[in-house]
């Protein structure tokens, strides 16, 4: 989980998790899916820019980004607080251990 430093705050609102190339945005969609629906764990997800909002889309189009496209497709937001404790940090990691295996 995200840690202070003396150059640096954490804000504690997301906690990024982009998963590697050998899963979909399906997958991705199905794991945020389950979090909410079995654990009340929420999940934000990205959403490339330029296929969100229609201004953008119709001055500079949608340009070929393939590790944009990458990242926006396989990364995952669980919303986290600064007051998260150990027991809820290991039981968020080990749902979503649990659901990245039934995949």
């Amino acid at each position: 989980m995200p840690n202070d430093t003396i150059y640096s705050k954490n804000s504690y609102y997301l906690y990024p998790i982009l998963l590697n190339e050998n899963f979909k945005r399906s997958h991705r969609d199905e794991i945020v899916r389950n979090l909410a629906e079995k654990y009340k764990i929420y999940c934000s997800t990205l959403k490339f820019v330029n296929k969100r909002w229609p201004y953008i889309k119709k001055k500079i189009s949608v340009p070929n980004l393939p590790n944009t496209n990458f990242i926006a497709d396989n990364c995952f937001c669980p919303i986290i607080h600064q007051e998260l404790n150990k027991n809820q940090e290991m039981f968020l990691c080990s749902v979503i251990y649990d659901e990245l295996n039934k995949l």
